[in-house]
């Protein structure tokens, strides 16, 4: 049986921010995703040693006021490892709480904390998802 389709959107393309300034990613509409069916790709590459990045997913339903989403984990599943001096790239796939579903919007930022940020500390984010109405297609 062939998977239903999973389309990608950039959230944050791969790039630096200055210390401790948050990235904000841009704007999913949550009407496209399935329900259980989104996906948060994020990746940092951070040379900068006791520099780390996390990330944050937050919703709205009028992309004015936004809501930070407590996820049902410990801080050390958003956040990445400290770079060494040469590139450590940490990939991590955030799942997305039940709850979210019901908001209209959503978005992931990225904040690089620690020792002063170089142009090699950098962060991404992809939004990948099932389109509504394809999940229970193929289940």
């Amino acid at each position: 049986m062939a998977s239903p389709p999973r389309p990608q959107l950039t959230g944050l393309t791969l790039a630096q921010s200055t210390n401790g300034t948050v990235r904000t990613g841009a704007t999913l509409l949550m009407d496209f995703t399935a329900p259980g069916g989104l996906l948060i790709l994020a990746r940092s590459e951070i040379t900068t040693a006791s520099v780390a990045a996390t990330f944050t997913l937050q919703v709205s339903n009028d992309t004015t006021t936004w809501y930070d989403v407590k996820l049902p984990n410990n801080a050390a599943a958003v956040a990445t490892a400290a770079g060494t001096g040469s590139a450590v790239v940490t990939t991590l796939a955030l799942t997305v709480p039940e709850g979210v579903y019901a908001a209209k919007y959503i978005r992931c930022n990225a904040v690089l904390a620690g020792a002063g940020t170089v142009s090699a500390d950098k962060t991404s984010v992809v939004y990948q998802y099932v389109p509504q109405g394809k999940l229970s297609a193929y289940a």
